[in-house]
């Protein structure tokens, strides 16, 4: 779904983390899915910069200038609620 998001017109840069897996398992379950974006495994560093709490999946928006912001924790279901959900971010971080 991730995938089918990223080539829609005006979609955000899509960038998977793996923070449970070992990489091995990592690398095996991106290419048995077939996935196109970017995904790296190394958990322990990102879970430390974006504080991220144990549950999961967890989204986030990190813009051009490096600050954060965590999507409300939901499951994003199809390409329209991931359409939806980012540019309701991007409306509020747009927001004086």
């Amino acid at each position: 779904m991730l995938d089918a998001y990223t080539d829609t017109p005006g979609a955000v840069r899509v960038i998977g983390v793996d923070v449970r897996d070992r990489p091995s398992s990592a690398a095996a379950l991106v290419r048995d899915l077939n996935i196109g974006y970017p995904s790296f495994t190394d958990a322990d560093a990102v879970a430390g910069a974006l504080r991220a709490p144990q549950l999961l999946p967890l989204s986030y928006l990190v813009d051009t200038d490096g600050s954060v912001r965590r999507l409300p924790m939901q499951v994003l279901r199809d390409v329209d609620e991931v359409t939806e959900t980012v540019a309701a971010a991007l409306g509020e971080r747009q927001r004086p």
